[in-house]
């Protein structure tokens, strides 16, 4: 009887390992956190945070979105957030992209691409801007708790800022992403301003500034002023405006 369960036990481990061989026809690692349809199309953990991205070829792929802030999976279809809008069908292994900056994906090829580009976000069905619309991020303005996971930057004047968690984790903590604005207090800025070497940056901000007012911003940016600011705990940057005397941040955790 004890061989025949140890059998029985067996043939199911080996069934399933060759069901799980047959769930994808492209290759999955410990980074992978998701599949979609056969796996064409996943979404991946890198160094500096989640990515969609589509396999070309068996060993071959391109990032799609380089900044995941959000997704939601309905049924076979993927809704991802994060720089671009973009609905992955896994029925079909084609996706669907908004960007609202016209970016392409690099490295697309011009034909036989699996990305669709489209140039409105009123090309979205009703449907799909419903699921977006259940993801959208609203902006903050409450100091505290930037400056409680971010104690040395010492005083904040005003600031707007924006968190979620990543994904839809149902089990333990969840990760989560945070990015956004703080106006410095004049003397702390000042502080900054000649305790670190700065280096010009060119920055592309991910979301708009509330009443910019057309301001010219000079971004710079110092790994020592970094380092300082944000503890182990987190991935990203912060980017320092000397000027406006304002910082932008976007940090995972």
């Amino acid at each position: 009887m004890i061989r025949r369960l140890a059998f029985i036990t067996a043939l199911f481990l080996i069934l399933g390992i060759v069901s799980g061989c047959k769930e994808s026809k492209y290759p999955v690692g410990k980074d992978t956190a998701m599949l979609i349809g056969d796996g064409k199309f996943q979404l991946g953990r890198f160094v500096d945070g989640l990515k969609l991205e589509v396999f070309v070829s068996n060993h071959s792929f391109l990032i799609v979105e380089e900044n995941v802030k959000k997704y939601k999976k309905v049924k076979n279809t993927l809704y991802v957030v994060g720089d671009s809008l973009t609905v992955v069908f896994g029925e079909t292994n084609v996706c669907k992209l908004y960007s609202p900056s016209a970016t392409r994906v690099e490295g697309d090829p011009e034909s036989d691409s699996p990305i669709t580009y489209i140039s409105d976000y009123d090309s979205f069905t009703s449907d799909e801007k419903k699921v977006f619309e259940s993801l959208t991020v609203p902006t903050r303005t409450h100091i505290q708790p930037v400056l409680d996971r971010f104690p040395s930057l010492e005083q904040i004047d005003e600031t707007y800022w924006q968190a979620d968690s990543i994904g839809e984790n149902r089990f333990g903590p969840s990760s989560y992403w945070m990015k956004g604005y703080a106006y410095l207090k004049s003397g702390v800025a000042q502080k900054f301003k000649n305790s670190y070497v700065w280096s010009d940056v060119t920055l592309t901000t991910s979301f708009p500034l509330v009443n910019d007012e057309g301001q010219e911003h000079h971004w710079k940016y110092s790994d020592q002023f970094n380092n300082d600011i944000k503890s182990l705990n987190y991935i990203g940057n912060f980017y320092f405006d000397i000027q406006n005397e304002l910082i932008y941040f976007e940090i995972e955790r």
